[in-house]
Parts: structure tokens; sequence; C-alpha cells
């Protein structure tokens, strides 16, 4: 079904005083086609009025798209749940635009204590351009932002545990002595 067509479906259930204010949004062109298109249905027996709207409704997102929204919306729980110190980290080498964009991409948990934690001089900078219109980014920047700032915070923590066990076997090693110096008394 073409596009004209599904409008045609869409304003033949509305009522006809929205129908009207509706065509009378259109361009002439556009409303000669869409009145040829209600002609058919009213000679089609389809009753005006009647709400087809409903029944006529595609789910358009493929299963991909709802894989990415699953993602996007696990990536934004698992960035909120975070170890607050290692979002802090990350969000400090960003530029504040960007610090900004991301603050003001969800409800989070550690805003405030995020904006607490900086300098003056960058909390009023960051407070300010908070306070300005929030300029809504398209979607898919917005996924990829998040998905980013998620990817970057599990590369961290990844960091984190590896440093952790490297200094936990050098600690092992000093008190111990060196595997290499055991390895040779055998």
């Amino acid at each position: 079904m073409n596009g004209m067509r599904k409008a045609a479906l869409y304003l033949h259930g509305l009522n006809e005083s929205d129908r009207d204010w509706l065509l009378n949004s259109l361009t002439s062109s556009e409303r000669n086609i869409l009145n040829e298109k209600l002609l058919e249905l009213s000679e089609l027996g389809i009753p005006e009025g009647t709400a087809w709207l409903p029944e006529i409704t595609i789910n358009t997102t493929s299963n991909d798209e709802a894989d990415n929204e699953s993602e996007y919306t696990r990536a934004i729980d698992a960035i909120n749940s975070a170890d607050h110190e290692s979002v802090f980290k990350l969000l400090d080498h960003l530029p504040v635009e960007m610090v900004v964009l991301v603050l003001n991409l969800s409800i989070w948990s550690w805003r405030q204590a995020y904006i607490s934690t900086q300098y003056i001089k960058k909390r009023k900078v960051v407070l300010h351009a908070i306070e300005k219109p929030f300029v809504k980014r398209k979607t898919k920047v917005q996924n990829a932002l998040i998905l980013s700032l998620h990817k970057q915070l599990n590369s961290s923590a990844k960091q984190q545990v590896n440093k952790f066990d490297i200094a936990l076997e050098t600690a092992q090693n000093s008190v111990n002595g060196s595997i290499w110096r055991k390895l040779w008394r055998r």
C-alpha cells in the first residue's frame, strides 16, 4: 500500500472536521489526489469516521532496530549503575560540550554528584551549558554516544581488573620471591 492510499485510509477514518482541517493543510495537488482516494473509499462502501487507525498500523521496527534499542537501554542501565568514579574519570577526559550532551541524554543517578566534583570554573561552564535549551540530536547519534561510553567504561573496568591482577601478582612475588627464583631452586 503506497503512502497516499494509507493517508487516505487514515483520513477516511477521521471525523469530518478533523479530515477537513488536515486536507486544508496540504498542497492543492496532494489534496486533489487524496480527495480522489477518499471518493474511491466511499464508493467501496467503507463507512466514514470509523476508526481504522489501529487495524492498519504496522510495526515498522525491524529485529535489528529492536536489538539496537535493547542494547541501548542495557547500556544506559549499565552506565547509570556503574562505579561513579570510573564514569567521572571518563567524563573528565571529554570536552565540556560532550559532557553536557551525555548529562542531558538520560536521568543519571550520578549527575549531581559529578557536577559537584568539578572545579568551580568547569562547574559554572557545565551548569550554564545545561541551562541552555537542549538541542535534541538524532537518535543514531545519541545511541552511538551511549554505546561508545558504555564500551569505554567496560574497557576501563577490564584495565582496572588487569592492573589489580598485576599488582597482586607483584605483591605476591615480593613476599614469596619471584617465580623465576623459585623455578631456579628446583
